[in-house]
């Protein structure tokens, strides 16, 4: 009996043994380390924008209206005085205004029998008093037609016409801005026919008659003119020889040329040679700088360049 009892306790011991060895063997190794924490993720601080070249360079274009369709635009004009007031012509959608800055438009036009517009002009010393000629001036085979010129006293809500129905499509309206009675006209004619109702116009009354002072042929007309905004006098006017038809045009011919007056449109000189090309020329766009008026710029629609300058008028 008591050789049973001693083999159990040696058993039991033995058992006690075995699970204690792991323990022991754990308890000698050397303590692990803790892990590291895991470090918070950085985000790239962004990029900064490249700096403009100018301060232009961020500026872009957007359409500030008329939002409805009314042709396109065949002319705008802006006050010398007042930043916000514009007033623009549709090739069949009459003259529209804004008042501040083109943020908002209003037609202005829309009473009169015609919606085709060629130039308009305010007068330089007097916001209130605008001119319109009628009849676009960029010969599309769907191009329509004016009766002549316009003007209003009052900001556009009255109009009243000046006569000089005949011209059908008139290009330019100037105001000489030291005597606003003084008004040139240029008209480039009936597109689709001869006519004679074309050339430079001047007004001495503000448009209550009207004599020719430009003519060269019944086939050309007036794409263009300048005044010179420090001496009225001195005017510039490109002829254009043109003829539509339905399916095709003629631009440039014999009658083409850059004309130029020194006693405010009275009478007109041809400029030729000097740098000019020869031959047909065709369309002749006409500007004076306002810092310079020894410096001329024509843009000509000839085989031989299209730019040109002067430096002595």
């Amino acid at each position: 009996m008591t050789n049973r009892f001693g083999s159990l306790a040696v058993a039991i011991a033995a058992v006690f043994l075995i699970m204690a060895a792991p323990a022991a063997h754990a308890a000698s190794m050397p303590a692990a380390s803790p892990s590291p924490a895991a470090k918070a993720s950085v985000k790239p601080s962004p990029t900064p924008a490249a700096t403009p070249k100018t301060p232009f360079d961020a500026m872009q274009w957007r359409e500030v209206g008329p939002a409805l369709p009314g042709g396109r635009v065949a002319a705008v004009v802006g006050s010398a005085t007042n930043p916000n007031l514009y007033y623009i012509g549709a090739a069949g959608g009459g003259v529209w205004k804004t008042v501040d800055g083109g943020a908002t438009w209003d037609p202005v036009f829309g009473k009169q029998d015609v919606g085709s517009i060629g130039a308009i002009a305010i007068d330089p010393t007097d916001n209130n008093t605008v001119y319109v000629g009628t009849g676009e001036t960029n010969p599309r085979n769907d191009v329509s037609y004016g009766d002549g010129v316009y003007v209003s006293h009052n900001g556009g809500q009255k109009w009243i016409n000046l006569g000089l129905k005949g011209t059908r499509n008139i290009s330019k309206v100037l105001v000489d801005p030291k005597n606003p009675k003084v008004i040139l006209v240029g008209a480039l004619g009936d597109l689709f026919a001869d006519s004679t109702h074309r050339g430079v116009y001047r007004s001495d009354d503000g448009g209550q008659t009207w004599t020719k002072t430009l003519y060269v042929s019944p086939i050309s007309g007036v794409s263009d003119m300048a005044m010179d905004p420090n001496d009225p006098n001195i005017v510039y006017a490109g002829i254009w020889h043109f003829r539509r038809q339905p399916w095709t045009f003629t631009s440039g011919g014999p009658d083409d040329g850059l004309y130029k007056s020194i006693d405010g449109g009275k009478t007109w000189t041809k400029l030729e040679g000097h740098g000019l090309p020869t031959g047909t020329m065709g369309k002749v766009a006409v500007a004076i700088a306002p810092s310079d008026s020894k410096r001329i710029y024509a843009i000509i629609e000839s085989a031989h360049g299209l730019l040109y300058r002067s430096d002595d008028g």
